[in-house]
């Protein structure tokens, strides 16, 4: 009886630790004539898991995070996929038209529907899919705003580090959180964007953000509250928001509750805006270097908890 006893606390502690085997598949959708690649990857002895697609932030960072032209590798959005992966969740991430240059040609006048348009399409090619028991969008940071916007729907969403103020006050804020001269001229400039559609005069300083080639996105960006628009989603809402997040604050998090009731907030000490476990400011600057930490386990376990409910 004593050997059959330790017989079965061995084959409990080996299951525990043995690894799940995750299949990928490469995959384009197009939208007309926008290509969106991405990778699926999911567990593969889990029959029907739920499906996150996960849509990433602003600017051109690939599916695993790392901006077209970067000399760092970004990988927090592929090792959120595979922490999420381990807990038997299907995920897919892509890369948006911004992060693909053959659809520079397509896309010269891209404006914030365009995005969703893009998502919208993706979401419909997986609901054709039959392998997946539940979809969810959970939307980083931009995406967050994506998700709200799309005209085809998940089963829920999750906005993951998602403003809760239109991105022009954020914007101003990040500004001037790093310079306050700057980020007098900033509001200065997004003052004129919206008055006359465009910026003259720009410091060289700040012609990242303002350009002829953006300011007609970033125009037509500061339309949406994202507080207004969260409101029009039926389907069930999660909203996460981590305190060492130096890009967006608590208080969003506070501001999309507050616009939306019913939806759940969950907010997480030690997460930061690249999806990593933190201790203080000093490992937090390292992670924007390429340093890589573990990715929040509190934020997976959260996700898992609100997709299986």
């Amino acid at each position: 009886m004593i050997h059959l006893v330790k017989i079965l606390v061995f084959f409990l502690v080996s299951s525990c630790f043995a690894q799940i085997e995750i299949a990928e598949e490469e995959i384009t959708i197009f939208n007309d004539s926008i290509r969106l690649p991405g990778t699926l990857s999911y567990p593969q002895d889990v029959k029907n898991p739920p499906l996150v697609i996960f849509v990433h932030g602003s600017g051109q960072s690939n599916r695993n995070g790392t901006p077209l032209g970067s000399p760092v590798s970004f990988n927090y959005i592929k090792e959120f996929g595979e922490a999420l992966n381990n807990e038997r969740v299907a995920v897919f991430r892509y890369d948006k038209r911004s992060s693909t240059t053959s659809n520079y040609q397509f896309s010269k006048d891209t404006k914030i529907a365009d995005l969703a348009a893009d998502l919208s399409v993706i979401i419909e090619h997986f609901k054709k899919d039959k392998r997946f028991e539940t979809i969810t969008v959970i939307g980083h940071s931009q995406g967050s705003l994506l998700g709200m916007i799309t005209e085809t729907k998940p089963d829920k969403f999750v906005s993951l580090a998602g403003a809760g103020e239109t991105i022009d006050k954020t914007i101003i804020r990040q500004v001037g959180s790093q310079s306050p001269v700057f980020g007098e001229m900033t509001k200065q400039y997004i003052a004129e964007l919206k008055e006359k559609g465009t910026v003259k005069n720009v410091n060289p300083m700040l012609r990242t953000l303002f350009n002829d080639k953006g300011n007609a996105f970033l125009r037509d960006w500061i339309a949406y509250d994202p507080t207004e628009e969260i409101q029009k989603l039926s389907i069930p809402v999660l909203i996460i928001q981590g305190e060492m997040d130096s890009q967006v604050q608590v208080e969003d998090a506070e501001n999309l509750k507050e616009a939306k009731p019913d939806a759940e907030l969950r907010i997480i000490p030690t997460l930061n805006h690249l999806l990593y476990d933190v201790k203080n400011t000093e490992e937090n600057q390292r992670t924007y270097t390429g340093a890589s930490f573990p990715i929040s386990q509190e934020m997976i376990l959260t996700i898992k908890e609100f997709i299986n409910k």
